[in-house]
């Protein structure tokens, strides 16, 4: 209904949202979120994770109104200035030439985490890597109307990606013996395999929140 697919909002604020998405079946896809892709596959976790951004209003245009995606863009729509994506880049942030994603290649870090990893929200996924929701794909979900909440620390997750594993255990090694170590090995042991997630909402209406919370928090691995 029109509550829903404006998220709440009233006239005059076009906050519309959702889509389709479809995947290709003759892709050589990985679809184990528990361990990355092979040197030939394309992560489905992230493939998927991308496109659901998009439905949430990432790049979204309208040729009837003005969309919040379209607000937020400098007047050549070639840069995106929602007020978080600029405090958390240094200031307007770069676009592609279709104006629906970040430039090719932008860097940000894993959202509630330390690690660097190339924007979710870029035009492409390489083969054989994953891509998780950095901090600037977030800010610029807050900047067209969405709320999130970071991901609670998560005790022996040492590589900042909000997930424990064997990167976790390498890193703790290779901090062994230094001036400034990290954590312990059995928090990594009690812990190894644990992920955690944000959420994501809105103030109304309630059913945006349990749609959002069944579609996003599963994906969060």
């Amino acid at each position: 209904n029109d509550a829903i697919s404006n998220r709440g909002q009233g006239a005059g604020d076009f906050g519309r949202w959702g889509g389709a998405v479809t995947f290709d079946t003759t892709t050589n896809w990985n679809y184990d979120h528990q361990s990355g892709p092979a040197g030939n596959q394309s992560d489905l976790y992230s493939v998927a994770l991308h496109e659901l951004v998009h439905t949430l209003g990432f790049g979204i245009f309208s040729t009837n109104s003005v969309t919040e995606w379209q607000m937020q863009l400098t007047p050549n729509q070639q840069s995106f200035n929602g007020a978080a994506s600029k405090a958390l880049y240094g200031g307007v942030v770069p676009l592609n030439d279709e104006s629906e994603h970040w430039q090719e290649g932008l860097q940000s870090t894993v959202f509630g985490g330390t690690e660097m990893q190339e924007t979710l929200m870029d035009p492409t996924v390489t083969t054989g890597t994953t891509k998780d929701l950095t901090s600037l794909d977030a800010a610029s979900l807050i900047d067209i109307g969405w709320q999130i909440t970071e991901p609670t620390p998560l005790p022996g997750d040492y590589k900042g990606d909000n997930r424990v594993d064997l990167a976790d255990y390498t890193v703790w090694r290779d901090n062994l013996g230094t001036a400034d170590p990290i954590g312990s090995y059995s928090q990594w042991v009690t812990n190894f395999g644990a992920t955690s997630g944000g959420s994501l909402s809105v103030p109304e209406p309630a059913a945006v929140f349990v749609l959002l919370a069944a579609l996003v928090v599963p994906l969060r691995r």
